[in-house]
């Protein structure tokens, strides 16, 4: 099997899998993090909508990591598997 490809591809899943994680996270964070500081600042008003920011990109970008590490290991798997098949 190739060794460092497949380990290659599991930091890419792995990666894909934190990004994720951390757009979550941040993404409900925010709001609460958006009202502390309005309640310090004690001006204006408060709605949650106004601190919500969209994640689009690094989601796709975690999600597209999360995906290639997933077939590339398959593929290394199974390319593995076959060629100890035929020897």
């Amino acid at each position: 099997m190739n060794k460092i490809g497949f380990a290659l591809s599991g930091i890419l899943t792995l990666l894909g899998a934190w990004g994720v994680l951390a757009v979550s996270l941040m993404r409900d964070v925010m709001p609460l993090l958006g009202r502390v500081a309005f309640q310090a600042a004690m001006a204006g008003s408060y709605s949650p909508q106004d601190y919500r920011a969209p994640f689009t990109a690094p989601l796709t970008l975690s999600i597209l990591f999360l995906l290639a590490g997933i077939i590339l290991s398959a593929w290394f798997f199974l390319r593995e598997s076959r060629s100890r098949a035929s020897a």
